[in-house]
């Protein structure tokens, strides 16, 4: 890739003393058309930077929601084994309270 950099030359002093900085002494259209290719090259590269985060937000957003399923599908076993324990506390507690009647007859 050529060297894009915008070289001035020293500062040219006009009337009134006010310093300014010119382009090179070649063609002002080659010169802007260099300003233009690394501006954009700049706008490229910071766009490829944004791609590359976005694209590591997106993985992480992926990864994020592939725990947040794993939880709830965890969370949904632990709510259908309290239903089962529940299930089966009140068969226990059935039977126990049957045979204390039978046994107080």
């Amino acid at each position: 890739m050529k060297d894009t950099r915008v070289v001035y030359s020293e500062p040219h002093y006009h009337i009134g003393n006010s310093a300014t900085l010119q382009p090179p002494s070649r063609d002002l259209a080659v010169w802007q058309q260099e300003a233009l290719d690394w501006a954009e090259a700049r706008r490229q590269g910071s766009g490829a930077a944004f791609q590359a985060q976005m694209e590591s937000l997106r993985l992480e957003l992926t990864r994020m929601e592939g725990l947040l399923l794993e939880a709830r599908e965890r969370e949904r076993g632990v709510e259908r084994a309290w239903a089962q324990t529940a299930t089966d506390y009140e068969i226990l507690k059935n039977r126990v309270l049957r045979k204390h009647r039978e046994q107080q007859r």
